[in-house]
């Protein structure tokens, strides 16, 4: 979970409970003073995802269950538009991506999910609920080329950039 550095909440919090966040994205929460009385009384913008897309469906599933995100949530068609959103806006929240998050740091601060804080061994260990692996499928066997990516990326280098980009390696 991602907010601006500025927003009042990382006064009196820093972990979010499951169900605080589904109050938020769903729209039962629709200002800060709503989550905590000593907040301002600022609306909760709230920022996923576009509907569509994979990482909401992740959000979806493992956050929101069978409670809908908030009609008027804003809809960013990629994630670094969702970082962008919550850079530009004081009250914003979302959630980003480790690897965008982590090429943003200073520029979005990160609230833990029921204590649980969104770092590289709680993503390994499953611990941390929002999250997903990235993965490579094919149909068939691999061409030349494919096979050539595919062994550079699981090489020492490749896993080096991915881990440069903020993103999780597989080990």
């Amino acid at each position: 979970m991602g907010v601006n550095p500025n927003n009042p909440v990382l006064t009196v919090k820093n972990n979010l409970t499951k169900d605080e966040i589904i109050k938020i994205f769903s729209g039962e929460f629709k200002t800060w003073k709503d989550l905590d009385a000593s907040l301002p009384d600022k609306e909760i913008i709230v920022v996923t995802r576009d509907i569509g897309g994979g990482a909401h469906e992740v959000f979806q599933s493992k956050v929101m269950g069978d409670v809908q995100v908030k009609a008027d949530a804003i809809q960013a068609p990629s994630m670094g538009a969702l970082v962008t959103k919550i850079i530009e806006n004081e009250y914003a929240i979302g959630y980003a991506s480790f690897g965008v998050v982590n090429q943003n740091i200073g520029k979005v601060a990160t609230l833990s999910v029921d204590g649980v804080e969104a770092s590289e061994e709680n993503i390994i260990n499953g611990s941390y609920i929002i999250q997903r692996p990235l993965i490579a499928i094919f149909n068939g066997e691999l061409t030349a080329p494919q096979q050539a990516f595919m062994d550079y990326v699981m090489s020492e280098e490749g896993l080096a950039v991915v881990e440069s980009m903020g993103f999780v390696p597989v080990k």
